[in-house]
């Protein structure tokens, strides 16, 4: 989100008011590709757990960092306080994290094949808010 914000914050004189839209766009581009490759994916054969899971938590985490990445770039645009934006996204992002993978202990059975695509409408949705600007 530094990055993002850093980057966000120089842009936004350039983009002008095409700041939210443009990084509300990305948010949606990242959760459509999330999306298509859990579906790309569901077929996919699976001959080992643990390569599967790693490949799995790296993708997570790229994903996770190019969502904070645009989400900074979103607040940058905006002229957020860098060190309020930074701090209350880390504490977000650790807490929700946490609730995330509780309730995904508890939920397991019912949505283990549609985690994917879950947190790929989840990104849409929330891009759509950003370039509409309620969020």
């Amino acid at each position: 989100p530094i990055v993002g914000l850093i980057l966000g914050n120089r842009l936004a004189s350039t983009l002008g008011h095409n700041a939210n839209t443009i990084g509300g766009a990305l948010l949606v581009l990242t959760g459509g590709y999330m999306l298509i490759m859990a579906m790309r994916s569901r077929g996919a054969p699976t001959s080992h757990t643990v390569p599967k899971t790693l490949h799995k938590l790296l993708a997570t985490g790229l994903a996770l960092s190019i969502d904070n990445l645009i989400i900074g770039f979103s607040l940058g645009t905006t002229n957020a306080p860098l060190a309020e934006a930074v701090g209350i996204i880390g504490v977000t992002s650790v807490a929700l994290s946490l609730l995330g993978l509780e309730l995904g202990g508890r939920l397991k059975s019912r949505v283990v094949g549609y985690s994917e695509e879950l947190g790929g409408v989840m990104l849409i949705l929330v891009g759509i808010g950003v370039a509409v600007r309620l969020l």
